[in-house]
């Protein structure tokens, strides 16, 4: 009865980032059987409904921060440091906490915190939090080009709807066939830009957040029969493109962005602020 429990437990409960692939038992000299489960866990993930519902709830002490997450979802390599502030060490040791001994637990007290530098005409401007955020939101609605810090580097971001910003980007890239990625605010928007069926709206809005190749309806966004399309996978992109929040409306941004790595042309993708800096002369995005 105890190794049926154990199973029943190992397949209905684990966290949602385990998969388990197979369950295997066997006999131990004691005759006690041992149940196995053979798993693989994203190193990572796509914030999670828990943490997209807090990011956006204008009553919770992480209503807006960038880099929020628990232990479904956000970075597994690039963690954090030690924890600061008594209300995420709270969570941190609390057992039943999400974020019970999440290495990424962070707030708006305790950081990291998001930067925006930018860089033209020989003058640099550094500016943070929620300001360096609005400021971003208006610089992709007048067309600009910005580096996005991503999980595991940069990449760079523009309006899709802006042909001037989407050419630019093509220039920096130096890919002038090859279409961009385009990131949508939400399903809505997907669905007025491409034709979509209810799975592959399933698969856009899964766990991965993979990005789903679909026809479109209309030209705007490059004049292609076809656009791989994705949703946001992570705070700071929910914050780029949101198009409903109260704080972030004052400053409006486009439904749809372009984005590609933040490599130049042939080279491998940039990892440090100061190489796009230097290759770029455009508008970085740091923790």
């Amino acid at each position: 009865m105890h190794e049926l429990s154990l199973t029943h437990n190992l397949q209905t409960e684990t966290p949602p980032l385990v998969r388990g692939a197979s369950i295997n038992s066997w006999a131990e000299p004691s005759s006690i059987a041992s149940p196995i489960l053979n798993i693989q866990a994203s190193f990572e993930a796509a914030i999670c409904p828990e943490c997209e519902r807090e990011l956006f709830d204008p009553h919770n002490r992480r209503y807006l921060y960038p880099f929020i997450s628990c232990t479904s979802c956000g970075p597994r390599f690039t963690i954090n440091g030690d924890i600061s502030c008594d209300d995420c060490r709270a969570e941190y040791e609390d057992l039943q906490d999400r974020r019970f001994h999440s290495q990424t637990v962070a707030c708006s007290k305790c950081g990291p915190f998001v930067t925006l530098r930018a860089s033209h005409s020989n003058i640099s401007t550094i500016e943070y939090r929620l300001s360096a955020i609005l400021r971003t939101r208006r610089l992709l609605r007048e067309g600009g080009i910005v580096a996005v810090n991503n999980l595991s580097g940069f990449h760079l971001v523009c309006d899709a709807y802006n042909p001037m910003a989407v050419e630019q980007l093509h220039q920096h890239r130096n890919r002038a066939e090859k279409p961009f990625v385009i990131m949508a605010s939400d399903l809505t928007v997907i669905e007025k830009n491409c034709i979509i069926s209810s799975q592959e709206k399933d698969l856009l809005s899964s766990r991965e957040k993979p990005i789903v190749l679909l026809d479109k309806k209309r030209m705007e966004i490059f004049p292609i029969a076809a656009a791989g399309m994705m949703l946001p996978h992570t705070p700071l992109h929910h914050l780029l493109l949101n198009q409903t929040d109260p704080i972030l409306a004052r400053e409006s941004a486009p439904s749809l962005l372009a984005i590609t790595t933040g490599d130049f042309s042939e080279e491998s993708a940039t990892i440090e602020m100061e190489a796009l800096l230097t290759g770029s002369n455009q508008v970085i995005w740091s923790k």
